[in-house]
């Protein structure tokens, strides 16, 4: 009986591993693993469904209906300012200034949106009970097993 080479041992143990690898990512993104550990569950979405602003109440829903565009606005205009952050990185010759104006663009479009948002925030805090206000910091501010629970 003929000994396989070590080499092919080698090359099986690899095979075996990255198959084992990517199972496992495709197993965590389709089962809610990779959601709940911070993978593509920390969105605008996410955050109005562990906060529970979805059932607030009239109030608040008017003011959260109210404010959308003004938040998406914001969004598009942030987004706009990092496609032009990222073409100044990429372009040839390297211009120091261009990208330095690109970044102090996204940076103030960030604060913008931020305090647009924050307002908003305030605002409909002010139409919640203090259980709610605790579920909208917890929300914001701690990681999202802290919210959702183990």
């Amino acid at each position: 009986m003929k000994s396989v080479p070590k080499g092919v041992w080698i090359v099986l143990a690899v095979s075996i591993a990255l198959n084992m690898f990517c199972l496992g990512v495709f197993a965590a993104r389709h089962t809610g693993g990779w959601r709940e550990r911070g993978g593509h569950d920390m969105g605008p979405r996410a955050f109005l469904r562990h906060s529970g602003l979805r059932s607030a109440g009239p109030e608040v829903q008017a003011i959260l209906k109210e404010q959308r565009g003004g938040v998406h606005d914001r969004v598009r205009a942030l987004s706009e300012a990092r496609k032009r952050a990222r073409e100044a990185l990429q372009a040839e010759p390297y211009d120091a200034a261009r990208v330095e104006k690109a970044f102090d663009e996204v940076r103030g479009q960030t604060g913008e949106m931020q305090k647009h948002i924050q307002g908003v925030l305030s605002q409909v805090a002010g139409k919640l009970s203090g259980e709610q206000r605790k579920k909208l910091a917890n929300a914001l501010w701690l990681s999202r097993s802290d919210v959702m629970g183990p």
